[in-house]
């Protein structure tokens, strides 16, 4: 009986010795696992993408290029839209093959100079376009043209046309010199400046409107390849820059988000009221997304 007894304590012994040396390769093959998915997560956390890496790029390049240009504002009456409509609904109802409207939400890569006189200062944005939020969603992860107002042009190029439908301001350098017709400045419309490459845009598009005007304008937009290129309904007031941290919008427009200023402004409050749907939408379609 002793030996049985003791047999059987040896054989239980050893077997829980041999559960509890396999016990800790579990845990550590198990860590290890935990910390190479870990590990992995934060690479591809990391890991920028590629349009990401190329605006990077070209901000460098434009911003090298053109590092002497003084900057300079205008006003102009001329193809400017003083309406929005109250919801992204609205905006895009009536939206036909022609006109092609969507609501995207895209990073600026590049700015393209629109050298034509007729058309400048105006600036081509490569926008890479991550979400479609209404309308053409085979647009979504391709790089599109915006048409958008603003750029680097030669003064002269608006100093011509100073005096007509167009008033020029702050013609002076940092320097506190005259500027020379040669000079190239950055034009900005007053309170709408360019979206910067590397900024999240939210906006609605829309086909470049030229093919009800004339046949002389029509050639022209052609000429300068601007029928390849989208333009933003209303500029003026439906341009919002996304915070993608936050989600959060601001209206490129400083007139917009003044609440002192033009209280009794249709357009202004309306497109308040599409930035709020705006940004519910984004927060719906993040959340659906994790």
């Amino acid at each position: 009986m002793k030996k049985s007894v003791v047999l059987w304590s040896m054989v239980a012994l050893s077997f829980i010795g041999l559960a509890s040396g396999c016990q800790p390769k579990n845990d550590a093959s198990s860590a290890s696992k935990q910390s190479s998915s870990s590990v992995t997560k934060k690479k591809k956390e990391a890991v920028q993408p590629a349009y990401q890496e190329l605006a990077d790029k070209n901000q460098t390049a434009l911003a090298d290029k053109y590092k002497q240009a003084p900057q300079v504002t205008y006003v102009t009456n001329e193809d400017v839209v003083y309406w929005l409509a109250p919801t992204i609904k609205e905006i895009m109802k009536g939206s036909t093959a022609d006109d092609n409207k969507s609501f995207i939400q895209g990073y600026v890569t590049d700015w393209e100079q629109v050298n034509d006189a007729q058309f400048s200062p105006t600036t081509n944005l490569k926008v890479r376009v991550q979400k479609v939020l209404a309308g053409d969603t085979q647009l979504t992860d391709k790089t599109i043209t915006v048409n958008y107002a603003g750029g680097y042009v030669p003064y002269s190029t608006y100093d011509a046309i100073t005096g007509k439908t167009n008033k020029f301001e702050s013609i002076t350098d940092k320097k506190g010199e005259n500027i020379s017709p040669e000079t190239t400045v950055l034009a900005q419309y007053k309170d709408l400046p360019t979206p910067s490459i590397g900024t999240t845009v939210v906006m609605p598009i829309h086909n470049y409107q030229y093919k009800k005007a004339s046949a002389e304008y029509q050639d022209m937009v052609k000429k300068a390849g601007l029928d390849q290129t989208y333009s933003v309904i209303s500029e003026i007031y439906a341009t919002w820059m996304l915070n993608p941290k936050t989600g959060k919008l601001t209206n490129n427009n400083a007139v917009v988000t003044d609440k002192k200023e033009n209280s009794t402004d249709v357009a202004k409050t309306n497109a308040i009221k599409v930035q709020a749907e705006l940004e519910k939408k984004l927060a719906e379609d993040k959340s659906s997304d994790s």
